[in-house]
């Protein structure tokens, strides 16, 4: 089978492969050829102005043998800064046309039979845009995307500034099951080492334990309808992983929320993030308000379970997951019950037992190493370009290995039914994130279901210390039953 091919035909960097495991990463490089760039070279200050996704692209494109000047030139000529908003716009009215690098979105105005363009950099809500990109790049309806946007003035038209081309930065679809073939070529631990450098970070500096956390992160990316919360101390990766894995992805970072913008807006009738996205994620979750405080934990708590919301005339169905993360102190490190330590540091909304019992798992980032010296921590070889493997994280959500848990575990029973739908979407998720054929040994499996069950474990600890007499403690009882 073929497959859309990002980049040059040769991957960049090939002579910097400098850790061990030389022929892992040799035969991966020959095997997704031209899907390939070398993780060390994103790190330039220009280049990480972009998201990963963004970045990696412009590197496959633009470096050549570690030589990289051609893309700062071309990230420092075409992205601007939220200092040269007016700049480039006066730049705009004296040449009639320039270009920008930045993430496109375009908008349906139904009572006008009109589309709009928006450019964030510039501040535009309200551009025009030939139908004839949109209907080359249909993504720009869904969730934008990022890409070299054409901007022409024209004073005597009814849009001042109207969109007239447009270079995507992403790959526009993905063979899957070319992907799940080539996967194939690699045992699981060594998939995990690829994974883990993919996201771009050092596979090295992790115990196989801490590799099964950290994977835990991108469950979420592959698992329609998956709920998972994360407290660790900083400088784990938590917000890097989630703001630069995905354009499919989109983070709140603390301050105010409305239902309007998660759900559906009734004035403008546009679909909130959670009926585009396939993760929304609430960052520094302690320090986020709800507007209307019942209305969204409300609707979140029936989303969470049934997977559809409700406002004003709108009723939908959503595959989007949803993850809770925040900061806590170094001190969870010591704690004797780092669960406990948790209800102490929770507030607000994630408190309300009900919601807390909607989320699939917790995952136990206190367990992680903090990303603190480069030449440790970050990876120091080859992975697959993020946009590749964004839209493959996207397309494994169309697969489901929840049927595996049905055949193979046998929950104790302290496990309701709900601990049950929570664990086997975790399981799923990892299964697709490991060994995304699906094909995997018993001990690996047993490992799997291990962490996946643990990470539920936490949630039921945290309810049964908020409410004893009606949640009762958990115990980790399971069999796994194989061949």
């Amino acid at each position: 089978m073929s497959t859309i091919i990002t980049g040059s035909e040769d991957f960049v960097g090939v002579n910097r492969i400098t850790i061990g495991k030389q022929d892992l990463w040799v035969r991966f490089a020959e095997v997704f050829k031209g899907l390939v760039v070398d993780k060390t070279l994103v790190h330039n200050q220009y280049i990480s102005k972009l998201p990963r996704y963004v970045s990696e692209y412009l590197v496959s494109k633009l470096c050549r043998k570690n030589d990289c000047r051609k893309l700062v030139d071309f990230i420092r000529k075409y992205y601007p800064d939220p200092a040269d908003r007016d700049k480039y716009l006066h730049e705009l009215m004296v040449k009639g046309k320039i270009k920008i690098i930045d993430e496109l979105k375009v908008t349906v105005d139904v009572r006008k039979g009109i589309l709009k363009a928006i450019i964030p950099s510039l501040g535009l809500k309200d551009a025009g845009i030939y139908d004839s990109i949109v209907a080359e790049h249909e993504n720009l309806l869904r969730t934008g995307m990022w890409g070299i946007i054409e901007l022409s003035y024209k004073p005597d038209n009814e849009f001042k500034v109207i969109v007239t081309g447009f270079t995507p930065f992403q790959v526009s679809r993905v063979d899957l099951d070319w992907f799940l073939e080539a996967t194939r070529k690699f045992n699981p631990r060594e998939w995990v080492d690829v994974v883990i450098s993919t996201i771009g970070l050092n596979p090295a500096a992790y115990s196989w334990e801490e590799k099964l956390v950290l994977l835990l992160r991108l469950v979420p990316f592959v698992e329609a309808n998956s709920n998972l919360a994360e407290f660790g101390p900083r400088a784990t990766g938590k917000t890097f992983l989630y703001r630069n894995i995905s354009y499919y992805s989109r983070i709140i970072s603390g301050g105010r929320v409305s239902p309007a913008q998660l759900f559906y807006n009734i004035v403008t009738k546009q679909p909130g993030l959670i009926a585009i996205k396939d993760v929304v994620v609430f960052d520094e979750v302690n320090r986020i308000r709800f507007t209307n405080e019942d209305e969204v934990v409300g609707k979140l708590k029936d989303y969470m379970e049934s997977g559809f919301f409700e406002r004003g005339p709108k009723q939908a169905h959503s595959d989007c997951s949803l993850v809770f993360i925040g900061n806590v102190d170094d001190e969870i490190l010591v704690d004797e019950n780092p669960v406990k330590y948790l209800l102490n540091v929770l507030s607000g909304f994630m408190k309300d037992p009900a919601l807390l019992d909607r989320i699939h798992g917790f995952i136990p980032g206190w367990r992680l190493p903090k990303i603190m010296v480069s030449s440790i921590h970050l990876s120091k070889t080859i992975g697959l370009v993020i946009d590749f493997y964004a839209e493959i994280l996207h397309q494994l959500r169309r697969i489901d290995y929840r049927k595996m848990v049905l055949d193979y575990v046998e929950l104790g029973r302290s496990f309701t039914i709900r601990d049950e739908k929570a664990i086997a979407r975790t399981i799923s998720g990892l299964i697709k994130v490991i060994a995304p054929h699906g094909e995997l040994d018993k001990q690996l499996f047993k490992e799997i279901v291990d962490i996946a069950i643990k990470s539920r474990i936490y949630v039921k600890q945290l309810l049964h210390l908020l409410l004893p007499n009606e949640y009762p403690s958990p115990s980790l009882e399971y069999n796994v039953r194989w061949g």
